[in-house]
């Protein structure tokens, strides 16, 4: 092979190195840029901001359970608000007590009679043993019907609801829904459900705010964190 030949080959060799190097750089940098766009992401939906919801409800009352089963549960869950919101449950209403003085032992008369005082402590207990989310899932559940049980949600749904299950036996419902109460009572509601946004109660909107559930929420997170969230 003459010296010029050589030469030639030498510089094709290079040439496809060359080549390979920046094909192998690209395929890197590319690799690169779309991890972090993951993380990036990912961290974005992690460390969102939420806006604290509070909501006071009766088991048995007709607007509490149009309002969890549908205002609620597709604002949380059908427009996946749920990861923007810090929401409580808690299951109450309108209830007054009476202790006796003898026995020291306190008995619950709730709006809608004994069996709300029943079922308000059993969806004290799926608060107090499952997270929000499925919380959500339990209690839509089982408001979609008067004689829907825990165990058919549960087998719906897939989830263990022994913990609750041992909560509503081995506790007395004044015990169960003590904490519910005092919160409830501190607000003082004259309308079920009621809602708190970020803390704060405005008895004279109730309505208005159970109502239009969406268009309300979405204000309030925009005025909180100048956000507007999908689906407003």
């Amino acid at each position: 092979m003459s010296l010029k030949a050589a030469k030639r080959k030498m510089s094709t060799k290079n040439y496809m190195a060359v080549l390979s190097m920046f094909y192998i750089l690209s395929v890197t940098l590319h690799a690169t840029k779309t991890t972090a766009f993951h993380v990036e992401s990912s961290q974005e939906a992690s460390s969102a901001e939420q806006l604290r919801l509070g909501v006071y409800y009766e088991t048995l009352c007709p607007d509490s359970r149009s309002f969890m089963r549908n205002s609620l549960y597709d604002g949380m869950i059908l427009n996946e608000w749920l990861k923007y919101t810090e929401l409580e449950l808690i299951p109450y209403g309108k209830v007054t007590s009476w202790t006796d003085p003898d026995t020291n032992i306190t008995t619950l008369f709730c709006q809608h009679g004994r069996t709300e005082c029943e079922l308000n402590a059993l969806h004290a207990c799926i608060v107090e043993h499952h997270d929000v989310r499925d919380q959500l899932k339990l209690i839509s559940c089982l408001l979609s019907g008067h004689t829907t049980t825990l165990d058919e949600c549960a087998k719906d749904l897939v989830l263990d609801v022994s913990a609750v299950k041992e909560c509503k036996a081995a506790r007395s419902i004044p015990d169960i829904l003590k904490k519910y109460g005092e919160k409830t009572d501190a607000l003082d509601i004259s309308f079920v459900p009621s809602v708190t946004f970020d803390g704060k109660f405005d008895r004279w909107r109730q309505r208005y705010f159970i109502y239009n559930f969406s268009v309300v929420f979405c204000r309030e997170y925009k005025a909180k964190f100048n956000v507007t969230l999908p689906q407003c």
